[in-house]
């Protein structure tokens, strides 16, 4: 068998800190974050001034109210959709995961895994608190500034115009906090498995990973076929 990953006493210490986190606590916050990441873009960034300059010239003034008076009516949608949100991405993730364990018969339930994933979760939270604080300190003028202004993407080295606009979105993926996201879902992995580290991450590439690529090709059918 192969030797599972070690740890040093600190190593030790964050890694049991990170697996005792209640799954209802860390669905909470996460909930909490993104409903107060969501407020501050929509009253303080997202201004009425940045649709205008946007949609300026492909609708009028009263279309752009219009559209911003709707979205204003249905905005406690969004708010309640969040939970669901989470919860699904969360899912689907562990289902991936699932679907390895399954095939390679290990005897790992789905709760743990879904719990895996739900803590892992945090860091991309902690990527929405980060660029929505940059966003606040900068000039946002239009929708497309929120891409080029989150250097921590490869999206935002790019300029619209010189690629694909089906490309933006897998370059979107590919960021910084990601990277994190397999780091602790291969940590985690390691620790039920019972595996080492690189076999762990090996395991997250096959299932977690076909499962990324996969939706990343069904989203860029979406956008050519509808765009």
């Amino acid at each position: 068998m192969a030797r599972t990953i070690q740890l040093s006493q600190k190593g030790r210490n964050i890694a049991t800190f990170f697996e005792e986190q209640n799954a209802w606590v860390v669905l909470g916050l996460l909930c909490l974050g993104y409903a107060t990441t969501m407020y501050i873009q929509d009253t303080m960034i997202l201004t009425k001034e940045v649709y205008y300059n946007t949609l300026g010239e492909q609708l009028t003034i009263e279309r752009i109210d219009q559209i911003l008076e709707k979205q204003a009516e249905w905005k406690w949608v969004s708010y309640l959709l969040i939970p669901v949100v989470v919860v699904l991405q969360a899912f689907l993730v562990a289902l991936c995961l699932n679907c390895g364990t399954i095939m390679m018969n290990y005897k790992i339930r789905f709760r743990p895994l879904f719990t895996l994933v739900l803590r892992s979760s945090v860091v991309f939270l902690l990527w929405k608190l980060l660029v929505t604080f940059i966003f606040l300190f900068s000039e946002v003028q239009f929708f497309d500034d929120l891409i080029t202004l989150n250097k921590f993407a490869l999206a935002g080295f790019v300029s619209k115009e010189s690629v694909p606009s089906w490309l933006m979105y897998p370059l979107s993926i590919l960021n910084i906090f990601e990277v994190v996201f397999w780091f602790l879902l291969t940590f985690g992995m390691s620790r039920l498995l019972q595996r080492s580290f690189k076999g762990s991450f090996g395991f997250v590439s096959t299932t977690y990973g076909l499962g990324l690529l996969m939706w990343m090709v069904f989203i860029i059918f979406l956008q050519l076929n509808f765009s």
